[in-house]
């Protein structure tokens, strides 16, 4: 049996970067893949039916993760469709701004914390009771909310940090989608910090 064998995943943010790059994947190990886009992305049907044409059975789902009632809505329709939600992968960000804290705008800051920090806690309360009632285990639920955020908490000043992530993303072996976005992370942060990013060119040069 594989190892998602109809099994119900929601995949927020899951039309674009990392995230398309797991729907193929999950579909394959038999998983059903609820995929998630914001109101009117364009790229969320073509993925749907890029999806389909493998053989998937999967959903699109339009839904604003920042926004609660738009994430309660998510999880309904993805239970109205296969009748029971056993897991997600969270992934749903706003990583379009790179500049320094002292640069950011409070209205930047404030999306960014309304999807990478508030979108994350509305997907899992939403979600986890589901995963209860499909076996998760009660002691494993404490550990999804800190493991969902924690690598969205989107703090440019630490530069440091960011090359460390940079490094492991880029690195070859790196899922090919992975080492795309990562390049495109580089290229916003260099101009901020060169002394910190300018040579990891080179981390890239087969791209």
């Amino acid at each position: 049996m594989k190892r998602f064998e109809n099994r119900c995943v929601i995949v927020t943010g899951g039309v674009s970067g990392i995230v398309e790059g797991i729907g193929p994947p999950l579909a394959a190990e038999g998983a059903k893949p609820v995929l998630n886009c914001l109101p009117g992305e364009a790229a969320g049907p073509k993925v749907l039916e890029s999806l389909k044409s493998q053989g998937a059975d999967c959903i699109l789902v339009e839904a604003d993760i920042s926004d609660q009632p738009s994430v309660e809505r998510l999880v309904e329709e993805a239970k109205k469709a296969y009748g029971k939600i056993h897991t997600f992968v969270s992934n749903a960000a706003a990583f379009d701004y790179y500049k320094p804290l002292l640069d950011t705008p409070l209205e930047v800051w404030d999306k960014v914390c309304a999807v990478n920090l508030r979108g994350n806690y509305f997907i899992a309360r939403a979600v986890l009771p589901h995963m209860l009632e499909n076996g998760v285990p009660a002691q494993n639920a404490r550990d999804v909310l800190p493991t969902c955020t924690a690598a969205k908490l989107f703090v440019t000043a630490n530069f440091r940090e960011w090359r460390h992530i940079l490094q492991l993303r880029l690195a070859r072996g790196a899922h090919p989608k992975i080492r795309v976005l990562a390049k495109e992370i580089w290229q916003k942060l260099t101009p901020c910090c060169p002394v910190y990013f300018a040579d990891l060119e080179k981390e890239f040069e087969d791209l």
